[in-house]
């Protein structure tokens, strides 16, 4: 509200000194009022293209499906779950951190607990807390080197060779699969009919804009461009004098 009041303030007192009648702040006034007069018929146009839209929604729910048969964003990528131990080759030479990695993989494979070992010994920060469980993750959300050796074990319980990534050297327990699989269409039917509609409003108004500029035509005034001079924010007292020297011009 203060806001408000501050812009009729001026605005009233730009009417009572002449601003909005110098020549070049009513072009820019006759500019912005066609502005938003245009903008206001734009949106009354799309509101009546987005009900088109809904009374034809028949017939967009079948554009609607093949474009889910189509599209891979609406399935789900194959994941894997799988905990790991870490050795850090910030803190060890390369050659120490596979070497702990290989001592790790006997000790696993001797009998020894994969998670409870993982507390004890993992360098990765949150082992003590997750105990070296990542959970299930696809393919892209680990490290490249990572994800490949991951995703190439078979059988729940396979502890792969220590595989480096920019973090250290790592052995992976592997601890199942599921394969990547086909989000049900009634869970992304509204998300689909959403983007047709945006996409059905954007393709007539591109459509109307066309028409407008073909039946219209458009032509450069490069004298009028070449005149034109950006006029900066003038004060009451130099509208003033402006609007006087306009007066005498045209007299």
């Amino acid at each position: 509200m203060q806001n408000l009041l501050e812009i009729k303030t001026f605005a009233v007192s730009a009417e009572k000194d002449g601003i909005a009648d110098i020549p070049e702040n009513a072009a820019i006034l006759a500019h912005e009022r066609n502005r938003l007069l245009a903008l206001f018929v734009i949106e009354d146009l799309k509101k009546k293209w987005g009900e088109e839209f809904d009374s034809n929604v028949a017939q967009f729910e079948l554009r609607a499906k093949e474009q889910y048969l189509l599209d891979k964003k609406f399935t789900t990528p194959e994941k894997v779950k799988a905990s790991h131990i870490l050795f850090s080759t910030e803190k060890h030479s390369d050659e120490e951190a596979k070497n702990l990695a290989l001592d790790a993989k006997k000790k696993a494979l001797g009998g020894e607990d994969f998670n409870a070992l993982a507390g004890e010994i993992s360098e990765d920060p949150s082992a003590q807390e997750n105990k070296g469980s990542l959970g299930w993750f696809s393919e892209s959300e680990m490290q490249p080197e990572f994800s490949q050796v991951a995703f190439s074990l078979k059988k729940e319980g396979d502890i792969s060779d220590p595989v480096k990534t920019k973090f250290g050297w790592h052995i992976i327990r592997f601890e199942g699969r599921t394969p990547a699989k086909k989000i049900p269409f009634e869970d992304v039917k509204n998300q689909i009919m959403d983007e047709l509609k945006d996409n059905y409003v954007r393709e007539q108004q591109n459509a109307l804009a066309a028409l407008v500029r073909k039946e219209h035509g458009s032509q450069i005034n490069e004298d009028a461009v070449n005149e034109f001079v950006f006029i900066a924010p003038l004060s009451g007292r130099e509208a003033r004098e402006l609007s006087e020297k306009n007066k005498q011009k045209s007299q």
